[in-house]
């Protein structure tokens, strides 16, 4: 992620340790905001906070790095009226409801007439082999003999244990079958079937499905380096930081370093004492009323849009 994440960096080799901005500190690096000192006792920030010596080392990969070169002025005054104390429970979050799985509850005989008609037009794509062969392609998840989609018309074959169960009854010679009941008396023997035929899918897929991702794994990629790069987007989450060590001062969220990414999303539960405002409200009307030069933000992140509508759920 953006926030890093790595090991803590070395201990120093004696002498006083150098701070996070490279300074030589005796009483641990000074974060953006964290010299602020509020004068009553103020709401505060849900962050998911990062110490210094919890970012990566090696801090050119990180939206953290030389924050001191990015500082805005902070009003603290503002952030005082605004944002004075008072407890609000946080909203209890419903646990998600689990999606319901219908099950087909169509039942047929033996093998009905369409069944059987299904299960003959397909075995006579494979006139040069037999019905054991397919059977050995299946327990050996082989797909050199078949295409897409014989794939999907052998996976919509599979019957419903309604016709597992009465050719597990049956117990006349398995000749006296006709083609159908052969085949499905053969399926039934072979361990997760279903599962099998799933992965064969899959393999036979997995090109075409590469060749669909691709450009968005190139959007995506570009989305990042762009994120990691821009300066602008930087100085913003550094005045995020800093207000929120303002507001956090005096509790263990303050003195942050930085901030997990997804933290931002946290900055509408800091209600503000005017009505229907929030601390997302507060930085979005400070950025363009008093540091309208971030708002060149977009320019820097040109791919952005694009990725944030790519699902990542292949």
């Amino acid at each position: 992620g953006m926030s890093g994440g790595g090991p803590p960096p070395p201990p120093s080799m004696g002498g006083k340790g150098l701070g996070l901005f490279g300074k030589a500190a005796s009483s641990g690096p000074v974060t953006p905001g964290s010299n602020l000192k509020p004068n009553q006792k103020l709401r505060k920030v849900n962050w998911n906070k990062l110490a210094a010596n919890k970012l990566y080392s090696d801090r050119s990969v990180s939206v953290w790095r030389n924050p001191n070169d990015l500082l805005l002025n902070v009003d603290t005054k503002a952030l005082e009226e605004l944002f004075a104390a008072k407890v609000v429970a946080p909203k209890k979050k419903q646990a998600a409801k689990s999606d319901e799985k219908k099950s087909d509850g169509s039942k047929v005989s033996l093998v009905d007439g369409k069944s059987s008609l299904n299960v003959n037009v397909f075995l006579k794509q494979f006139k040069a082999y037999s019905m054991g062969d397919i059977m050995t392609w299946v327990q050996e998840l082989n797909t050199d003999k078949m295409d897409i989609d014989q794939m999907k018309s052998l996976i919509k074959l599979i019957p419903d244990d309604s016709v597992y169960d009465a050719i597990g009854a049956y117990s006349g010679s398995f000749d006296n079958l006709g083609r159908a009941e052969q085949f499905y008396a053969k399926l039934r023997k072979i361990s997760h079937a279903p599962f099998r035929l799933d992965m064969m899918q899959l393999q036979l897929e997995f090109n075409e499905t590469v060749e669909d991702i691709r450009p968005g794994i190139f959007t995506l990629n570009a989305a990042c380096e762009e994120l990691l790069k821009s300066r602008t987007l930087q100085q913003i989450l550094v005045f995020i930081l800093s207000i929120g060590n303002f507001l956090n001062h005096g509790t263990f969220a303050a003195n942050a370093a930085g901030f997990k990414i997804e933290s931002l999303a946290k900055l509408d539960d800091t209600k503000a004492n005017k009505a229907r405002m929030t601390l997302m409200h507060y930085i979005a009307e400070s950025i363009v009323n008093d540091h309208p030069q971030l708002l060149r933000v977009n320019d820097e992140l040109k791919n952005l849009a694009d990725a944030s509508k790519l699902s990542l759920d292949f």
